[in-house]
């Protein structure tokens, strides 16, 4: 098994999503040494913020927008079909935190046999 180490696959939308949109803004990376490094071509998840887990949705990144100290923005062909909710909420001094979680489903592990496998 190969493949090379990726250091962002888990994040947050910066920005509520509503449904028909095609480009989402995700949450500023700002951990030191970690490489934002998502691609045109590769499948992301966008998950559900409703009381139904079947409207989590996976697309397909078309364009990536990315400056380091900005938040990455990502469009897609294929309008998203429901809402997807980010913000926080204060109750007396205490935030609750609130963003759709956002997923890098495409990895870039490849198998590889020995030359033995190929005899069979």
């Amino acid at each position: 098994m190969h493949g090379c180490p990726r250091d962002l696959t888990w994040t947050e939308l910066s920005e509520t999503a509503e449904a028909g949109d095609t480009e989402i803004s995700l949450v500023e990376i700002t951990v030191a040494g970690v490489n934002f490094d998502w691609a045109i071509g590769e499948e992301i998840v966008i998950a559900s913020t409703d009381y139904d887990a079947h409207h989590a949705e996976t697309r397909i990144i078309r364009g990536v927008e990315y400056t380091e100290g900005s938040n990455p923005k990502l469009s897609f062909d294929e309008p998203l079909e429901y809402k997807h909710y980010s913000g926080s909420k204060d109750y007396d001094g205490d935030v609750l935190e609130m963003r759709a979680e956002v997923g890098l489903l495409s990895r870039n592990i490849k198998f590889t046999g020995g030359e033995e496998s190929l005899e069979r």
